[in-house]
């Protein structure tokens, strides 16, 4: 019996991996390529960046830019809302090196945040007058298929602690902040997992009668 259900929580721990994101390999960044110019700046307040969905994705990590891989000067508080100000996840990137370093963003892990399709959202990072590196993506960008980029936001550099940030910024923006995620599984492949997870426990529990 024990074994039994041993096999029964392992099958639906898989699952509940799978639901989450865990199970489909490496997160993907959703800002991948830019060109322009990085300026060292003393910053006071909430900057970030509006974004919609073309796809169902599970954000998996929140991220503040390090350009020079060096560390941050400052810890920094970072969110995710929609943008009708609803706060999904908020979290902190340390400061220094402590939080790891990828394409020029230092990033942390957070509990998979499911984000539908077609929905508008906001990222922002919280700056309190520490000079860091930030990005200014003067020419050009690109973003994952998986999303649009919409417009820069700010709070009007007037301090406080992190919200959402509403002002908008002149185009492009900055991208001082960033997230990575992955793809929300298809049905066909949970259903598939789920099927093949219940032929395993038959096999185990025919084996075990027959062995008695």
């Amino acid at each position: 019996m024990f074994k039994r259900l041993s096999c029964l929580a392992s099958l639906l721990f898989l699952v509940i991996g799978l639901l989450s994101g865990h199970t489909f390999g490496q997160s993907t960044p959703a800002l991948i390529d830019w060109t322009g110019e990085v300026a060292v700046q003393t910053v006071t307040g909430t900057l970030g960046w509006v974004f919609t969905t073309n796809e169902p994705i599970i954000v998996t990590h929140l991220g503040v830019f390090d350009g020079g891989g060096d560390g941050l000067n400052e810890s920094h508080a970072i969110g995710l809302w929609r943008v009708v100000d609803t706060e999904l996840v908020t979290t902190t990137v340390p400061s220094g090196t402590a939080a790891t370093l990828e394409d020029d963003y230092r990033y942390v892990p957070i509990s998979g945040v499911i984000l539908d399709a077609g929905q508008t959202f906001v990222i922002g990072a919280h700056f309190t007058g520490f000079q860091e590196e930030i990005r200014h993506p003067t020419t050009s960008y690109a973003t994952d298929p998986a999303i649009t980029w919409v417009e820069g936001r700010n709070t009007g550099f007037a301090g406080g602690a992190l919200t959402v940030p509403t002002i908008v910024n002149p185009a492009p923006g900055t991208f001082a902040m960033n997230f990575k995620f992955v793809p929300v599984p298809e049905p066909s492949s949970i259903a598939m997992l789920v099927m093949g997870g219940l032929a395993l426990l038959g096999s185990v529990v025919h084996r075990r009668r027959h062995s008695r």
